[in-house]
């Protein structure tokens, strides 16, 4: 994966988690970055499963 790919993503999720936290909307993430995919959206749930997990 190309390192602005894996920003992107990092980013994405990162955006998504303040979201949530703040219960705040947000663009989508696709909107936000065009070019995001299905394995990226994946990679983004992935990370943000991880990051909860991670304060259990």
């Amino acid at each position: 994966m190309r390192p602005a790919a894996a920003r992107r993503r990092m980013e994405a999720a990162q955006l998504l988690r303040v979201a949530e936290r703040r219960t705040a909307p947000v663009e989508t993430p696709s909107t936000t970055w065009p070019g995001l995919d299905l394995a990226d959206a994946c990679a983004v749930k992935q990370d943000n499963i991880a990051h909860r997990l991670a304060f259990v």
